[in-house]
């Protein structure tokens, strides 16, 4: 009917089924669902340049900020010395126009680049990137890691949802050219408002990935 191959149907079928709006069950076939009752932040990150991106797409807004000085803990947490002076921003992570928040975040910020965000209540862009467009240090790499975890209560509060609920929690270490560890992120997001989604594929023809 509309002159497409199967194949580029299937790629449509699967982004739907990606997407919540449809769903497919053996014996009965391809089933049309309602959308979901809170948002879903679909989330597709290869590069650096992509998740910055992903970050000038949302708005953070700043809930509390407090200084501290790192006892082992945070040492631990944030790759230093316990005794090291640090600033710590909490915000809620949204998507405009969407009623709840996408998440939570909490984000470590070395004393002497601090500055940089002082003050500032809502965020558009990534807060590395406000760091080194007002200190001039460079982000080199980023580490990021992903696990299953669940919402504590005063986060949950916080984000409208469950005590306990579901979560991811993503925890981002962001390192200069020295390798020294310049800002540390980490965000719960409830199950049913993220998702991300990694494409892997092989460098040459016929070549399976383990």
């Amino acid at each position: 009917m509309y002159g497409c191959s199967r194949h580029t149907v299937r790629q449509a079928l699967n982004k739907l089924k990606e997407q919540g709006l449809i769903s497919s069950h053996a014996g009965i076939g391809t089933l049309v669902r309602g959308l979901p009752d809170s948002p879903k932040f679909l989330n597709e990150i290869s590069t650096v340049a992509e998740l910055l991106q992903f970050a000038s797409s949302t708005r953070m807004h700043v809930v509390s900020r407090r200084k501290l000085v790192t006892d082992e803990a945070h040492a631990t947490l944030l790759h230093c010395y316990p005794g090291e002076k640090w600033n710590l921003i909490s915000y809620l992570r949204k998507v405009p126009a969407d009623r709840l928040p996408m998440g939570f975040c909490m984000v470590y910020i070395r004393e002497e680049y601090a500055a940089a965000v002082a003050g500032i209540k809502t965020v558009e862009g990534s807060i590395s990137a406000l760091l080194e467009k007002h200190t001039g240090v460079r982000i080199n790499e980023i580490q990021q890691e992903i696990t299953a975890s669940h919402l504590p209560a005063p986060i949950a509060e916080s984000v409208l949802a469950k005590p306990g609920q579901a979560a991811l929690k993503i925890t981002r270490h962001f390192l200069d050219v020295d390798g020294k560890m310049i800002q540390v992120s980490i965000g719960y997001y409830p199950c049913d408002r993220y998702r991300h989604v990694s494409q892997f594929k092989a460098r040459k023809p016929g070549v399976s990935i383990a």
